[in-house]
């Protein structure tokens, strides 16, 4: 959380617990029965809120109906569409303060004097409970159940959703043929009948979606190569044009321009034969396991003198030896590496800092059998209303046209998902180490010992 304790504070023992409850028919969402939801909510709209004690005491009045002394009620509208209120919130501020010397009990015992002290508690419980429930929508809003519910919202396909709804399906389907389930176990059936239906439906139009998508960029993509052709043929000629004009010894501001041009023409050549490379390995359908090592190391040569260009220092942090991903196409780490680095570029030029900072890293998690790769930035970073919608096709914070780097198209992260989800591995935004601003995480199986030696590594 953002906000520290005030110092008044530290000088007391302050202990809270808070419970969320969404509420709402979502029987599915809680495997709870129709009647133990509807005792819950009657619980919570009696009860609802963040009640204040005192060496021990309830203290009156605070997280009673209608007493909204944390500013729940003000800060609703902090979940567009998803609930936050006194009626969603069950739990407790415990206060040790024997001698009363922070927090002193009014006159006939109805409240707190509220003094300093009290304002800043109010501040550090209502913002640590804001901060909890921003992180719990982020993660809501992924969910199979949230998307269903919202068809604007519609979920990409991806085999492990599907494997699930086929279970439900089969689940709710078993349930209700059985002749000796109850009536509270075949409403349940029905419930999970309906979410899974709407599921496939939104799925569906997800995949139709994306396949039109998929189009428009595979246009896009004829149109770049046709562009690289182009350029592979005018600038070596260009080159030559160069070393002639050099030849005949031109005066020495001449001779200086023409070999900063002849330079950044052989970065281009650069650029332009990764990226011939891309898509010509694009063509291939055998996925192969990918070497991270070889993969950065191929990225830093093209994108070294952007890097001195603009001024910006690349650190790496490759941690062991093996770090083999799960196989994919090869062209899919170009991708990934050169999306990231353009949007911290953008990010670094937006934020005006005097040098740009890049922290490229990866290490092996034993445990769970995956890569954790890191791609941190000290840019401008990412807005805390932001961080649950840069995944989104379309959502882009890039929008100034007059820009240096121009527009986002608000594609770029939305594919990088798409593609590493489609490998098994989750694409996240994480806390920066200090001196960064934004830390994107990329999660990938490691490959395992068949497919590494299939490939001969």
């Amino acid at each position: 959380m953002d906000s520290p304790l005030g110092k008044l504070l530290t000088k007391s023992q302050i202990a809270f617990k808070a419970y969320y409850f969404i509420g709402g028919d979502r029987t599915i969402y809680y495997g709870i029965t129709r009647s133990e939801l509807g005792v819950i909510s009657d619980y919570l709209e009696k009860n609802g809120g963040i009640k204040l004690y005192r060496n021990g005491f309830r203290v009156p009045k605070y997280g009673d109906q209608e007493n909204d002394w944390l500013s729940i009620e003000k800060n609703s509208r902090i979940g567009k569409g998803i609930p936050f209120s006194n009626k969603n919130l069950v739990g407790f501020v415990q206060l040790t303060d024997p001698k009363g010397e922070v927090f002193e009990e009014s006159a006939g015992r109805e409240g707190l004097i509220e003094k300093e002290a009290f304002t800043q508690l109010q501040q550090f419980i209502s913002k640590a409970l804001q901060d909890a429930f921003l992180r719990f929508i982020s993660w809501f809003r992924k969910s199979d159940e949230y998307k269903a519910s919202n068809p604007d919202k519609k979920p990409a396909p991806t085999a492990s959703s599907v494997k699930k709804n086929v279970a439900n399906l089969k689940d709710a389907a078993e349930t209700l043929r059985n002749p000796d389930a109850t009536e509270e176990q075949k409403a349940e059936a029905s419930i999970k009948l309906e979410v899974a239906t709407k599921i496939f439906i939104s799925a569906s139009n997800a995949a139709i979606s994306e396949l039109e998508m998929m189009r428009v960029l595979a246009g896009t993509g004829l149109t770049i190569a046709e562009f690289i052709h182009e350029v592979k043929q005018i600038v070596p000629s260009t080159k030559n044009y160069i070393e002639d004009t050099l030849a005949k010894k031109p005066d020495t501001e001449i001779s200086e321009n023409l070999r900063n041009i002849k330079s950044i023409l052989s970065s281009l050549e650069a650029y332009t034969s990764y990226f011939d490379e891309t898509i010509s390995k694009n063509v291939l359908r055998d996925l192969q396991p990918i070497d991270l090592r070889i993969a950065v190391k191929s990225f830093m040569e093209v994108t070294a003198w952007d890097f001195r260009r603009r001024k910006i220092d690349i650190q790496l942090g490759l941690t062991g030896k093996d770090l083999i991903s799960t196989p994919m196409h090869p062209s899919e780490w170009n991708t990934i590496l050169q999306n990231l680095y353009s949007n911290a570029k953008k990010a670094i030029i937006k934020a005006g800092v005097g040098r740009g900072r890049i922290l490229i890293s990866a290490r092996k998690d034993i445990s769970s059998g995956n890569i954790i790769f890191e791609f941190q930035d000290n840019g401008s970073g990412i807005k805390e209303k932001d961080k649950s919608r840069i995944f989104d096709a379309f959502f882009t914070t890039a929008t100034n046209r007059n820009d240096e780097l121009g527009t986002g198209t608000g594609l770029g992260l939305h594919i990088l998902q798409q593609m590493i989800v489609n490998r098994g591995g989750a694409i996240t935004v994480e806390l920066p180490e200090a001196g960064f601003k934004t830390n994107i995480r990329i999660t990938l199986p490691l490959a395992n010992t068949t497919e590494l030696k299939k490939y001969g590594y």
